[in-house]
């Protein structure tokens, strides 16, 4: 009985840890991943090159964000880093007067970050989908 369990919570054990390494925790470069935020405005994030990211709140369409949001465009996005560890995601952002940090984890096309505004110390989880 003994070995029939160990065997039973052994195979478990792989099949989880199989199944969380196959998982997809890589970041989309070229589009968008947009979360709602308020009434008619959304959040964007546009990651590029290693570990660079540019996020903005807007009531702008998702065109017009994969549009707007280019390392040199003239936008007010707040610009940061990124890096990843696993299925976790870390960004630091910051534009004039405001800085943000976002911590949490990738799953899929969709990430699942908690908002921190380091100015007031206020936060909030959106979950941010791809769009292309």
């Amino acid at each position: 009985m003994f070995l029939k369990s160990f065997f039973g919570m052994v195979v478990f054990l792989f099949l989880s840890h199989h199944f969380s390494l196959a998982q997809k925790c890589t970041i989309e470069t070229q589009g968008v991943y947009v979360a709602d935020y308020k009434e008619d405005v959304k959040l964007y994030l546009h990651f590029f090159g290693k570990d660079s990211v540019l996020t903005t709140s807007s009531d702008m369409s998702v065109d017009e964000a994969i549009l707007i949001l280019t390392p040199n465009g003239k936008h007010n996005a707040l610009r940061g880093k990124y890096n990843t560890k696993g299925c976790n995601l870390f960004i630091q952002a910051l534009h004039k007067n405001d800085k943000v940090k976002m911590e949490g984890n990738i799953t899929g096309n969709t990430l699942k970050l908690t908002v921190t505004n380091l100015k007031d110390k206020s936060f909030e989880e959106f979950v941010f989908k791809y769009q292309k």
